[in-house]
């Protein structure tokens, strides 16, 4: 991972360890690979998670792998989870938006407005685009 725009540019083991030092404007690019992380919460204003590079980073977890409660943006990412029945992305508030992206499962409460242009949403058992 490689991050720009904040007091400690560089790279970063985990996306969660780069959303800790991340700052309002802060972009991460994210390199072709899988993630596995843990209950990511987005929720600082105006944060960029974009793929770099050739290839589609994945980014997956246990359980909710990604809660935004900001206006962030995700551009070119696959985003997973191995359990049925969580969202793979929880948009809890905020106005997101999605580019260019793979979503197992999206879930947004009504406190949000997310934009998804050229997405695909797929693979919603338990929950889905509410």
């Amino acid at each position: 991972l490689r991050v720009q725009q904040i007091p400690k540019k560089g790279c970063y083991q985990t996306l969660g360890d780069a959303l800790q030092d991340a700052t309002m404007g802060t972009t991460i690019l994210i390199s072709a690979g899988t993630y596995m992380e843990s209950d990511l919460a987005l929720s600082r204003p105006n944060l960029t998670l974009q793929a770099e590079g050739d290839g589609v980073p994945v980014i997956t977890s246990h359980g909710t792998t990604m809660q935004i409660t900001a206006t962030v943006s995700l551009v070119g990412l696959r985003v997973t989870t191995e359990d049925p029945r969580a969202a793979a992305v929880l948009v809890a508030a905020g106005q997101p938006s999605f580019s260019k992206c793979h979503l197992q499962s999206l879930h947004i409460d009504m406190d949000s407005e997310p934009t998804v242009a050229n997405c695909q949403v797929t693979g919603s058992t338990h929950t889905g685009i509410f």
